[in-house]
């Protein structure tokens, strides 16, 4: 079964507003080049892009569960996670998550995925593309993942039939 993760209105701003930022700088950058010589405005370019590329590759598109697994959906490369390696799945208010640190990973171009903390949970990895319908995915060995199926409880509820 799929369950999609779309983009909620404050993910799709900030992601539409760091396009456009991107793109200035970009633009920005061709305009100053032909005043200098200089290679700095391409290495930009060439960094802003590479940003760009890797956060729409690494953000998560589904979750598709079948027998076996729970994957992550992803246009570089998925995310597999076996279910019988699956603890618990449980709903978690957004509020719960509101004051997590993001220690390695992206917090808004195309969603939220990475490595975060905070008080109540300890280390997470998240692979979510808006800030509601949070479930957390417990691990056999303690790992807490964080994924935001727009069908937050129909999504419980068949991860937790398949691990039965």
């Amino acid at each position: 079964m799929i369950f999609k993760a779309s983009l909620d209105k404050v993910t799709l701003s900030l992601t539409v507003g760091i396009t456009i930022l991107f793109l200035v700088i970009g633009i920005g950058t061709i305009y100053l080049e032909q005043d200098e010589k200089s290679d700095v405005p391409i290495y930009v370019d060439a960094f802003l892009f590479l940003i760009y590329v890797l956060c729409y590759g690494l953000s998560p598109k589904s979750y598709e569960i079948n027998e076996k697994s729970l994957i992550i959906k992803r246009p570089f490369k998925d995310v597999i996670i076996d279910r019988s390696q699956i603890a618990s799945a449980t709903a978690v208010e957004s509020s719960a998550l509101r004051w997590s640190v993001r220690t390695f990973g992206v917090g808004g171009l195309f969603g939220y995925f990475g490595k975060f903390w905070n008080k109540e949970f300890g280390d997470m990895t998240w692979y979510t593309s808006q800030r509601s319908h949070t479930v957390l995915i417990t691990t056999n060995d303690q790992q807490k993942i964080i994924l935001t199926p727009d069908e937050e409880v129909n999504f419980i509820k068949v991860v937790m039939n398949l691990n039965k």
